[in-house]
């Protein structure tokens, strides 16, 4: 991605209706989900996206591992073949820590998930489960090996399988970035939720802002000024989120 802090700011197209409808529409049934399923069903849904989320993101570093391997590791059948097994650890240890950090992050709903701090922690926890073969990183241009201190930033350039990491002197920076911008109370955010979609006239039952609507058609009913305006609905609980950013 670069090293350039411009990198870590949102790109917000100015002609996205057709987008912002289809956003609107994931979010909706994304509620509904959530609020229509029975409590078993939407833990077992959890777990199974928790298996996607580690294979998903071990395979851009070039770490391929089945998700039957990863299901048999969560049952503690581990591989006899060392480099396989290694592997599977990976895999747990990404979804034990997604489980801590999505309990933390119910216990403290404050709690700032884009901050540096949090993510470091993601760090540390993450990297203390791994094997110690994958604790060591490679410099591509020198070739010097050194081992990943957990929870801390590093301090050489590295590659990670098909990827090329920003270079470690512009970490902090754009970490920092990252926090400002895509923090759940980041204030462009409710200035970009307010212009867009302007006074909170939105049917209850397709929150969709008559602005994006084909023809600007009619509402059936009208949210109440105490309800959060639809683009802030989904962080309802969440600091700085609510009716009064609109």
């Amino acid at each position: 991605m670069g090293s350039q802090i411009h990198r870590m700011t949102p790109l917000l197209p100015e002609e996205a209706d057709e987008l912002q409808d289809l956003a609107l529409e994931v979010i909706q049934k994304s509620a509904e989900l959530g609020t229509r399923q029975h409590p078993v069903t939407l833990n077992t849904l959890r777990e199974l996206l928790r298996i996607i989320n580690s294979y998903y993101s071990n395979l851009i570093e070039g770490h391929n591992t089945h998700p039957y391997d990863i299901v048999r590791a969560m049952q503690k059948e581990y591989d006899s073949e060392p480099a396989k097994r290694n592997l599977q650890m990976e895999s747990v240890a990404h979804i034990t820590v997604q489980r801590d950090m999505e309990k933390k992050l119910r216990e403290e709903p404050e709690v700032n998930m884009t901050g540096r701090e949090f993510l470091c922690d993601l760090h540390r926890e993450f990297y203390r489960q791994l094997p110690e073969e994958f604790r060591v990183v490679k410099n591509p241009e020198t070739g010097k090996e050194r081992q990943v201190v957990p929870g801390e930033l590093r301090e050489e350039s590295v590659r990670v399988g098909y990827h090329q990491p920003p270079e470690h002197g512009a970490l902090r920076a754009l970490l920092d970035r990252f926090s400002d911008f895509y923090a759940p109370d980041a204030s462009w955010f409710a200035e970009t939720c307010c212009n867009r979609c302007g006074p909170p006239s939105v049917d209850v039952d397709s929150p969709i802002p008559r602005r994006q609507r084909p023809g600007g058609a009619p509402l059936h009913r009208v949210l109440p000024p105490s309800d959060p305006c639809p683009w802030l609905r989904p962080l309802v609980g969440q600091p700085g989120a609510g009716p009064e950013k609109c």
